[in-house]
Parts: C-alpha cells; sequence; structure tokens
C-alpha cells in the first residue's frame, strides 16, 4: 500500500513536469505516516544522445515499515521522447517473500512485445508502461 501510492503521486507529478527531458534530474519523497517515516522513493531521469529517456524508480522501506512490509520496488523504463513510447521496460518487486522480476522489449512497427515472463504478446494501438 506504501509503494503503490508513492509511485501513483510519482506518475502524476511527472506526467504534468514540463522539465522531463532534462539531461539528469533527481527527486526524492519521504513516504510517512505522521512522525513514522515508512520509506523513500527515489525517481531518476536521464536524458540520452540518442533520443531516448531513462527512467528508473525506486521505492523502500525503512524502520519499522520495513519490519511490517518489507517493500522494495525498482522500475526502469526506455522510451522515445519524441512520441513517449517505451522500447525497454523492467521490473524488480519484493514484498516481504513474494518476488516478481520481468523485462519487456518493445517492437511497436510490428505490433508486439517480448516479455522473459510471458513470451511473446501481440497488441494494437500504442502500448505504455507504468513510467513512459
Amino acid at each position: 500500500m506504501i509503494g503503490s501510492t508513492t509511485i501513483c503521486f510519482l506518475l502524476i507529478f511527472f506526467a504534468c513536469s514540463p522539465c522531463i527531458f532534462a539531461q539528469r534530474e533527481k527527486i526524492v519523497l519521504r513516504a510517512h505516516y505522521g512522525i513514522i517515516t515508512a520509506g523513500y522513493a527515489d525517481l531518476i531521469t536521464t536524458s540520452g544522445a540518442d533520443g531516448n529517456q531513462h527512467v528508473h524508480l525506486t521505492f523502500k522501506t525503512t524502520n519499522l515499515a520495513e519490519k511490517l512490509f518489507r517493500y522494495n520496488y525498482s522500475f526502469q523504463s526506455y522510451f522515445r521522447k519524441a512520441d513517449y513510447l517505451p522500447t525497454i521496460f523492467a521490473c524488480d518487486m519484493k514484498e516481504k517473500k513474494y518476488n516478481y522480476s520481468d523485462s519487456i522489449y518493445y517492437n511497436h512497427p510490428d505490433k508486439y512485445l517480448e516479455s522473459n515472463k510471458h513470451g511473446k504478446v501481440d497488441f494494437n494501438g500504442p502500448v505504455y508502461d507504468i513510467l513512459s
């Protein structure tokens, strides 16, 4: 719950941000319940010379929340600046004993994606990931 709320806030913030294509930008947010710090989210954007944008979002619980929930999320997306279409997406999620990792490679001209977990998946129209 902590991670999901923080991630949603970050996504809304960056969707509205006019400076998303800065050369390198880092934002650190603190998730808290009153005076208790539950965790930190780091969002780092890096602009490449090849016309692609790299966005890396991490969230990790701390202190008491680490003992109760233990969230550790990492999402990475590479996408084209011209149309925001992703080229690569990777996620690594750990919640206590639950682990999930996947990498997705997009082929927009041929309208399919390749997932390490789910194989080849066809799609119609533009497809975006959580960060692009």
